[in-house]
């Protein structure tokens, strides 16, 4: 009589490979993220360095009270910033797997948007409300910095 590992070599091959792929695919991973990308990270490096040098300028050297904020001073720098954050939106968005980053640039652009048209309507910009758009827009960019930054890890 034919022993039982004989008989049954067929079976026992396809399990035997079957548990090996299990143990080898199980130790795969898979990660849908795209790729880092130094150059958009320095842009939003530098997008952010010129969204404080706006706004700090503002504080620093201006004021108020005599006319010194008025919008059409800053206009060539915000025009300037929204480029190029609609540009790292663009960036972004043709990214696969990058869902993320484009909701945190989407964030970012509508923020600096709608506090560019604020300043422009009301053609000056308090002191408070400068440190509060520094702030949030900072928040954002920050975020979005890590964000790309981690891609490089993987």
């Amino acid at each position: 009589m034919k022993s039982f590992f004989l008989q049954n070599r067929t079976k026992l091959f396809f399990i035997s490979v079957f548990i090996l792929s299990i143990l080898l695919f199980g130790a795969c991973k898979v990660l849908l993220m795209p790729k880092y990308d130094e150059k958009l990270v320095e842009q939003i490096e530098n997008v952010s360095k010129s969204v404080e040098n706006l706004y700090l300028t503002m504080l620093s050297s201006t004021k108020e009270e005599d006319g010194g904020r008025a919008y059409a001073i800053f206009s060539e720098q915000y025009e300037s910033i929204e480029k190029e954050l609609q540009s790292i939106l663009a960036k972004s968005k043709d990214k696969k797997y990058n869902d993320g980053a484009v909701r945190i640039c989407e964030i970012a652009v509508g923020f600096f948007t709608k506090y560019k048209e604020k300043h422009k309507s009301d053609n000056t910009i308090r002191d408070v409300i400068i440190e509060l758009n520094l702030d949030y827009l900072k928040g954002a960019l920050d975020r979005l910095l890590a964000v790309e930054s981690a891609k490089n890890k993987y």
